[in-house]
């Protein structure tokens, strides 16, 4: 058996909500790539022009990739926040902001366990 604890992983990028008290301890503490998101403070990923209603959330995210303009089926701003945390894991593996958007766009809402 090949233990794990002695290996590093290469490219690790940390994604962190700086809206948070936290956020700052984290970046600080961080040895990797750094990529931010927030709605109150400036960040590499944020969420403008925000409407959240019972049948769902539209947002601008704005960042080094241009302007994302989405219209989801979920609410609540604790997922205007999770949509950002997605948007900057999914950046940091390359994906193609225009797979982002779509991906998101059809996202309906997570299974339930019965």
């Amino acid at each position: 058996m090949v233990s794990n604890q002695n290996q590093v992983k290469e490219n690790k990028t940390a994604v962190v909500n700086i809206d948070d008290a936290a956020g700052m301890f984290m970046l600080e503490h961080a040895s990797c790539r750094k990529i931010t998101y927030a709605i109150e403070q400036q960040a590499a990923v944020r969420a403008l022009a925000i409407s959240v209603l019972s049948g769902g959330a539209t947002f601008t995210l704005q960042g080094d990739f241009g302007k994302m303009s989405l219209q989801l089926r979920i609410t609540g701003i604790f997922n205007v926040y999770n949509v950002m945390a997605a948007v900057g894991a999914a950046l940091a593996e390359g994906i193609n902001p225009e797979c982002i958007q779509a991906a998101l766009e059809a996202f309906v809402s997570v299974p339930r366990q019965v």
